[in-house]
């Protein structure tokens, strides 16, 4: 199996169960913003397409917002080309996403073949040593050594069977692509997208989140790719990154937190290339990466600016101070000053919106009646007699009592500190039990860092130094709330707003746990087995739901899966814990921690696909489209119709 193809499999196998919904009321002001934006329209005020009574009147929502849509312009403007599409597609995008899946999958299976006929190749006597040969076939092999057969001979047998294998795998799995595409045009129909009414929006920031969630998916390896170089500990680490995470459930709803995902991946990724290449042109990179995080959350990006300048830019210049660079010192000292390229779009919406490139839409919430389609351009165009437009010191003076209010700690800062990392009050899947290895790697720092100091080295520090720092920022920027995280209804199903910590987190746990006797056979087999129990875990989760869902709640599903799948993630962390500390103590290979490893990666990637699949029971979401593959909606319309 060619270990690269998990990632796009993952992809894949994400895009099938793809169900655009609106989860949250809050994504309400993002379609409100995208339609107004297409019709030409201002896109401060809501004109009533969501959240609004037949009669015009706004929802309770928007009523004690003043009916008002307070996000930045990022989403709605980035998902402009999608509705075009959708609208020009007349109905018929579950036409094109056929397509796009059968032709991602087509692909998929030529790599997996074409490597095939590189691991037959490579089973000759030149290309293998002896301890490789006895990780293939040491049993076997000393059976024909009593046969006195020599080893070239075991070979060719070796490469015949591997060939025949490998001839029936790839018929079932061609076969199962070309009987899931007949299944879909048999089960095609299209959905509605022409009238006024339907809700297009939620379709098209969908289709740009897919898009994202693949930049996302090839950003990891990337990443990971700088981390570890050597080629299955990329993959491994790089299939962890993407399984514990909840990137792939914020795909399917119109929330921004997959583009503040990625576009911190993107930041992370920037920090990397400036720490390996010494180019301090990355430092200016980092920096417009973090304007761009502002300009989609301006409450979360300014405190990563203010993380980078106080614990990156430092790190960085006692480096180029070593080397007595002048012009690379002065590159970096006049970095931070590029955030403010970043924060164009930023200013540039604020301008447009509110007549102040400093003045933010949410800014404006108090103090503003609540109108109606019919009278929104008279408010639009009196901002100024309501004097938005305010001089720059007064608001930069707003902005900086923002800043200090938001780091003040709130009400019950250690115990909400502790629910949102492992035990939430009200259920949601905690941080700890989306970052595993981050978890398993410093419950077994105390003896394990014995071992690996020898081995870990200066840049990996401070690597580790970053990613911690970045992830300190991020707990900042929502310290003032922190203690309501744990226990709000309207943070599900994850802690979401802490969502960019689950990679810095992985890449942190990764590097530690790596530098344990861990060989690249054993990471092989488990990148492997993490495949096969994916496979047998959402089989699982679908009879389960399915036989399950005449007796629960839609709600209860959501309660009883991250029950059970946050129960098992810290079950095995604890078994895992102490297998480590029995193998470390008695220097003697444990086999179960490589079968309970995959399984603690898995799990929190079955979660994201078990949150997917329940919603197909949903009757009481805001608003959504059916499965955009076609079988897979006939499939749970017959589960819902024929489920006594």
């Amino acid at each position: 199996m060619n270990l690269k193809i998990l990632l796009p499999i993952i992809f894949l196998i994400a895009l099938i169960f793809i169900h655009p919904i609106m989860f949250l009321n809050d994504e309400w002001i993002t379609v409100n913003q995208l339609n107004q934006l297409s019709h030409g329209s201002q896109i401060l005020f809501n004109e009533g397409k969501y959240g609004t009574f037949s009669n015009g009147t706004p929802y309770k929502y928007f009523e004690i917002r003043k009916n008002i849509l307070p996000y930045t312009s990022y989403l709605p403007l980035f998902s402009t080309p999608m509705l075009w599409i959708v609208k020009f597609s007349d109905g018929n995008i579950p036409y094109f996403f056929i397509i796009i899946w059968f032709s991602l999958a087509f692909l998929v299976f030529l790599k997996w073949n074409e490597n095939n006929h590189e691991v037959k190749k490579s089973i000759q006597p030149c290309l293998m040593t002896e301890e490789e040969f006895s990780l293939v076939g040491k049993n076997c092999f000393n059976n024909f050594n009593q046969k006195n057969i020599s080893r070239e001979k075991f070979r060719e047998f070796l490469s015949s069977v591997t060939f025949k294998v490998t001839t029936r795998k790839k018929l079932l799995v061609l076969s199962s692509i070309f009987i899931f595409l007949f299944l879909n045009i048999l089960y095609y129909s299209q959905i509605a997208t022409t009238n006024n009414t339907d809700s297009v929006e939620i379709l098209a920031v969908i289709l740009y989140h897919i898009l994202i969630l693949a930049a996302y998916f090839q950003l990891i390896f990337s990443i990971n790719k700088l981390l570890f170089i050597q080629p299955n500990r990329v993959i491994f680490s790089s299939v962890t990154c993407i399984c514990c995470s909840s990137s792939i459930f914020w795909t399917n709803t119109v929330k921004d937190h997959l583009d503040i995902m990625f576009f911190f991946a993107l930041l992370i990724y920037s920090i990397l290339l400036h720490m390996k290449t010494k180019d301090p042109w990355f430092g200016i990179t980092t920096f417009i990466i973090s304007g761009l995080l502002t300009w989609i959350r301006p409450e979360y990006g300014s405190f990563i600016f203010l993380g980078l300048c106080t614990t990156y830019l430092p790190l960085i210049g006692i480096q180029l101070e070593i080397h007595k660079n002048l012009k690379s010192i002065l590159i970096i000292l006049l970095s931070p000053f590029s955030y403010l390229i970043g924060l164009i779009p930023l200013f540039i919406n604020n301008y447009i919106v509110m007549g102040n490139v400093l003045k933010m839409p949410w800014q404006t919430i108090s103090g503003y009646e609540i109108i109606t389609e019919s009278n929104a351009s008279l408010n639009y165009y009196g901002i100024s007699d309501q004097n938005i437009i305010e001089t720059g010191l007064h608001t930069l003076i707003n902005i900086t009592f923002v800043f200090i209010q938001r780091m003040t700690p709130g009400e019950n800062l250690f115990s909400g500190i502790f629910s949102v990392l492992l035990f939430p009050e009200s259920l949601k899947l905690p941080i700890f039990a989306l970052t595993p290895i981050f978890f398993l790697s410093m419950l077994v720092l105390p003896i394990l860092i014995i071992y690996i100091k020898p081995k870990i080295q200066l840049i990996e520090i401070q690597i580790i130094f970053i990613l911690g720092s970045l992830s300190v920022t991020t707990i900042l920027a929502y310290l003032t709330s922190i203690g309501n995280l744990g226990n709000s209804v309207g943070i599900y199903p994850d802690v979401r707003y802490l969502s960019p910590l689950y990679l810095p987190l992985s890449l942190i746990g990764l590097i530690i746990l790596l530098k344990f006797k861990i060989s690249s056979f054993c990471l092989q087999k488990m990148v492997k087995r993490i495949a096969i129990f994916t496979l047998i875990g959402i089989f699982i989760i679908i009879g389960i739901t399915a036989r399950s869902y005449p007796y629960f709640d839609y709600s209860d599903f959501f309660l009883w899966i991250n029950v059970i799948i946050g129960s098992l993630i810290f079950s095995i962390l604890g078994i895992l814990t102490i297998l480590f500390y029995f193998e470390i103590i008695i220097l003697k290979t444990n086999k179960i921690i490589y079968l309970l490893l995959p399984i603690l990666i898995v799990l929190p990637l079955l979660w994201q696909f078990s949150q997917l699949i329940i919603i197909n029971y949903s009757s009481n979401l805001f608003d959504q489209y059916p499965c955009l593959l076609p079988a897979i909606k006939a499939f749970f319309e017959y589960i819902l119709s024929n489920t006594c």
